[in-house]
């Protein structure tokens, strides 16, 4: 039987990957030119927002330094992970109010990681999105990625709600008919205004409706 190679680093005991390296410090030793170079001391995380940045007192961001997701820093508090500004939040400026309530930058970097307690404050989704868009960082609509419509096409679609089949506004835009529905419902391209519907035009189709009706017959 082969013998297993591991990390050559002492005290790793990972299954080996390059010049003898397990793959987190073969990536180290690429990256650095040292296995044992780039890694973060325990305690770092905390130990930065204690002393760096909850008595920040400057109105510039404050930047976070270690390790991101999607420009986001996160760390291990309370027993899970969290958002690093979330933390910052909740040392700063209490516990949030609810579950649902979320951080909310008004500097309007959050999305590069600032932690600036000055920034921060308790706000509801709502709110947030709100500032997102003042601040032009939200992905709503035609800036979302995976979006194939501009603002002006889901307005024109949400315009036809009533007078065209859905699968008939899907083929004429190009897109699935379950997308058509989204945004007539407006779990899609919600925070288009909605097309007001007549209040006359209403009650003038139910008394043709009922006009048109044919009275029933009585049983013998």
């Amino acid at each position: 039987m082969a013998t297993r190679r591991i990390c050559s680093v002492e005290g790793c005991g990972k299954r080996h990957e390059g010049l003898g390296y397990c793959s987190a410090h073969w990536e180290r030793f690429k990256r650095y030119g040292d296995p044992l170079a780039g890694g973060v001391a325990p305690g770092s995380l905390m130990a930065f927002i204690v002393n760096e940045a909850l008595p920040c007192e400057s109105t510039e961001c404050l930047h976070w330094p270690f390790g991101k997701a999607h420009g986001r820093g996160r760390i291990k508090y309370a027993g899970r992970l969290c958002f690093a500004h979330r933390v910052v939040c909740e040392l700063a400026h209490g516990a949030a109010p609810s579950s649902r309530h979320e951080a909310a930058h008004s500097c309007g970097n959050g999305h590069v990681g600032c932690v600036n307690p000055r920034h921060l404050r308790w706000a509801t989704r709502q709110e947030n999105e709100h500032d997102k868009f003042m601040h032009g960082t939200h992905n709503k609509g035609a800036r979302h990625g995976c979006s194939k419509l501009t603002e002006a096409e889901a307005s024109e679609i949400l315009s036809l709600k009533g007078s065209f089949r859905q699968r008939e506004v899907a083929a004429r835009f190009g897109v699935h008919r379950s997308t058509v529905s989204l945004i007539h419902s407006g779990r899609l391209w919600g925070h288009l205004p909605r097309p007001q519907t007549s209040a006359g035009s209403s009650n003038s189709v139910s008394t043709a409706t009922s006009e048109t009706r044919t009275p029933r017959t009585p049983r013998s």
